[in-house]
């Protein structure tokens, strides 16, 4: 089919491959968000990688719209859960280096066996 067909239904065919890249953005940010969340259960998952924007192809479409709004409030939720995470490890951080020794660098040890 030529681009800019119209389906017998009213769709049309460039609304499709629309849909299809939105679907296909909205799976990486639902992956990224379940890894994050790997994450908080288990902190030695490891690191993903650098997350990369892909390019829009336009306006989000309606049928897509409740998905994304969902994914958005997931979003929010990992940030605060992430964040309290973060505050969590920064003070038993804080507990470990207000040990004396611990974090300094060890001196040198010399034994005197001769004498």
């Amino acid at each position: 089919m030529p681009e800019g067909t119209t389906y017998d239904d009213g769709t049309h065919q460039g609304a499709d491959l629309e849909v299809a890249a939105w679907t296909a953005i909205l799976d990486a940010m639902e992956a990224a968000a379940d890894h994050a969340e790997a994450l908080l259960g288990k902190p030695d998952h490891g690191h993903r990688g650098d997350w990369t924007p892909a390019g829009v192809p336009g306006p989000l479409p309606l049928q897509l719209q409740e998905r994304a709004l969902l994914l958005g409030d997931r979003q929010e939720d990992l940030v605060r859960r992430l964040e309290e995470a973060r505050m969590s490890t920064q003070r038993q951080l804080n507990a470990v280096s207000s040990v004396p020794g611990v974090g300094e660098a060890s001196a040198a040890v010399y034994l005197d066996i001769t004498g």
